[in-house]
């Protein structure tokens, strides 16, 4: 199917979450953070078909952009919607961000709604309501791996369901390279969001949080998606 925004192309498989998503990231712009700099370096972790990559292009078209997504459908609706946009300056990883390098169990909707963007490591997927599911493998690369070959990152975005604490954990000392967080927050077992916050706090970024509407929040539920914004002091 296709769709366009802002003379943007889009592909996309699923009409409702092509929808939701639209309205949260391209029109809602959850994903929105300020820089000075002429052109800023992007790392977009759980692209999806990239609506998030497109938004960042269009907010700044000479930004660099690297965009890790690991289902294979997902990644070639991505590479369709880079090159149809003739977009430059955008490396594609057709990889999750995981503890380690090498391969893992990765998790979909078997639905026929076919619901992707709640694809991940985590059987059920963060909520445990996903309850039909396909087993796929995927590539895993660590984060880390690849922040440390750049001068600096600007916004780390990520929609990783469920790895959150992993991925941050795993960049070391690495983290004081990147100047904004804006990611998804999945309450699971292996993770809690006032720990998490501490350790972004400890390394100097001022941690805001909100929900799916944008609106600031200081209190959530056990269970709640939270949006993370962390910045540089």
């Amino acid at each position: 199917m296709q769709a366009s925004w802002k003379n943007l192309k889009i592909s996309y498989q699923q009409e409702e979450e092509y929808r939701d998503l639209k309205r949260e990231i391209l029109d809602g712009g959850i994903y929105y953070f300020e820089t000075d700099q002429d052109r800023p370096i992007i790392i977009d972790a759980g692209a999806h078909i990239g609506l998030s990559s497109l938004y960042f292009k269009w907010l700044y078209p000479y930004c660099q952009i690297l965009a890790f997504e690991p289902n294979p459908r997902l990644f070639a609706l991505l590479s369709e919607n880079i090159s149809q946009n003739e977009l430059t300056d955008v490396t594609l990883v057709p990889a999750a961000l995981g503890k380690h390098a090498g391969t893992a169990d990765f998790w979909l909707d078997a639905t026929a709604w076919q619901w992707w963007s709640v694809g991940s490591f985590i059987p059920g997927a963060w909520n445990g309501e996903q309850k039909a599911q396909e087993k796929i493998t995927v590539q895993t690369v660590k984060l880390i791996d690849y922040v440390k070959k750049l001068p600096r990152v600007d916004l780390l975005k990520m929609d990783i369901e469920g790895a959150e604490w992993t991925v941050l954990r795993g960049l070391r000392e690495q983290i004081d390279k990147i100047q904004e967080l804006i990611f998804e927050f999945h309450p699971t077992k292996n993770q809690n969001l006032s720990e998490l916050m501490a350790y972004l706090q400890k390394r100097g970024l001022a941690v805001s949080l909100a929900d799916r509407k944008g609106r600031r929040v200081t209190s959530w539920h056990e269970g709640e998606l939270i949006l993370v914004t962390a910045k540089r002091r």
